[in-house]
């Protein structure tokens, strides 16, 4: 009799580690929520940094970016059934914490740009090489993907 209790608990308990995060609970990397992939959370499981699952652009200078505001137009995220519009270019730094999850999130090709620009005069800005792991900065003309990201 013992036997039959046990099995319909460890559904109720595994049924509901799934459904944990959705309702406020703790998030955990690799998981897909908010539209895209978790691929920083916060010690207490309560705040992160979500990946969109693919580029919003590929090959396309910074003026282009900023100019087409590429990033806050929901149509040119992948999320379905929820329409989210705080999607953001990431930071030089979320950018390297993106790349170490390369693996978790998936569909990288080699260089992406971050919103951090060098100078007072905006000519250039840092980009990551999901190839080599490096960063580095070149003129905003040049050409290089686009991943957004977004905050819960």
């Amino acid at each position: 009799m013992k036997k039959l209790l046990i099995i319909p608990m460890l559904l109720v308990f595994f049924m509901g580690m799934g459904q944990a995060s959705a309702g406020g609970g703790k998030h955990f990397i690799g998981e897909k929520f908010g539209g895209g992939i978790v691929f920083n959370v916060s010690p207490d499981g309560l705040h992160g940094l979500i990946s969109e699952t693919q580029d919003q652009c590929i090959e396309i200078n910074f003026y282009d970016v900023r100019k087409k505001n590429i990033i806050g137009d929901p149509k040119n995220h992948s999320a379905a059934g929820k329409s989210y519009t705080d999607w953001r270019l990431p930071t030089k730094e979320e950018l390297k914490l993106l790349y170490l999850q390369r693996s978790v999130v998936g569909g990288f090709l080699n260089h992406y740009w971050s919103s951090t620009i060098t100078n007072n005069m905006a000519i250039d800005a840092w980009y990551h090489n999901f190839n080599t792991g490096e960063q580095d900065f070149k003129e905003m003309g040049n050409r290089k993907n686009v991943r957004s990201i977004r905050s819960f």
